[in-house]
């Protein structure tokens, strides 16, 4: 058992995310909850611990490298609050986080991405929006094109320029999903961006593709960054997570529409057992939520 402050309110943050790091941020600096406040946070690599405790977290672990589960982390540090801001397609870490909050009756509050309304991007070409519910859908779709077109182009037929994918595929969705892509589309055509991490790269070179197709960068990047690589490897359609503002979305598909370039958007997964949880949008709204469980917070 440790021996915590039992004056503090006691954090478990699920993160690995963009959103985690801000939900440390405001919470440090919030001088209502200075010295008040003790923040477990839970990453999904090293690398993300390293960057949790920069940020102000006062022990990060990585799943990755720990055997023990939500609940032991819970009974552990006598948890009071479950923050779970985990990513929009990690199901698993949100359900895990909400069973574990029913099995020690701890508090749960899912922070969830703002979503990001296309018609508010005005794009030029939105026929080009293709909303499917899985990288394999969308992989299938992209080989019926490819097909279809070199069908057309050897009985000398006209191909249609607007559904016209073109030699190049960019995956977007990180290495865990380039396996089902692959099912369908050719690897010598297939550029990923990945995040510059061992594991990543590794995997990569395993599922066996070239390494000048392997774009190893981190983080959320300008349209016209984005622009760049889809000219440079003359990319004819991309693939992408529906991963809200945070995860960069609005840039890369402004930049795809520049480029008349095809984008295929997996949606969100739904967890229906969110239904019966509280569920904010925004730092103020979970700073709202935590003063509800400590009187002493309100100043």
């Amino acid at each position: 058992m440790n021996n915590l402050n039992e004056k503090k309110l006691k954090i478990l943050i699920i993160g690995g995310t963009s959103e985690s790091i801000a939900i440390l941020k405001f919470l440090k600096c919030k001088k209502e909850f200075k010295d008040k406040l003790f923040i477990l946070t839970t990453t999904t690599t090293n690398h993300g611990k390293e960057i949790a405790i920069e940020n102000g977290a006062d022990i990060a672990i990585s799943r990755s490298q720990s055997n023990e589960s939500l609940i032991d982390f819970i009974n552990s540090y006598s948890i009071d609050l479950i923050i779970d801001a985990s990513h929009p397609f990690a199901v698993n870490a949100t359900i895990s986080g909400i069973n574990a909050s029913k099995e020690t009756n701890t508090k749960y509050i899912r922070y969830e991405r703002e979503e990001l309304d296309l018609n508010k991007l005005n794009l030029k070409h939105p026929e080009n929006i293709h909303k499917v519910s899985s990288f394999s859908q969308a992989g299938k779709i992209i080989r019926e094109n490819i097909e279809k077109n070199k069908e057309n182009k050897e009985k000398n037929q006209k191909t249609n320029s607007k559904n016209d994918i073109r030699k190049n595929i960019l995956h977007l969705g990180g290495i865990s999903t380039t396996q089902e892509v692959l099912k369908y589309v050719k690897k010598e055509n297939l550029f990923i961006r990945i995040l510059p991490q061992i594991y990543s790269i590794k995997k990569s070179i395993e599922l066996g593709i070239n390494s000048k197709n392997i774009i190893a960068i981190e983080g959320t990047f300008s349209k016209e960054f984005n622009k760049s690589i889809m000219k440079e490897y003359n990319i004819g359609a991309i693939l992408t997570k529906e991963s809200g503002i945070e995860g960069g979305m609005c840039e890369k598909l402004l930049a795809a529409d520049e480029l008349k370039i095809d984008s295929f958007l997996i949606m969100k997964p739904t967890v229906d057992l969110l239904i019966d949880e509280v569920v904010v949008n925004s730092l103020n709204e979970l700073k709202e939520e935590i003063y509800q469980l400590k009187d002493f917070f309100i100043t």
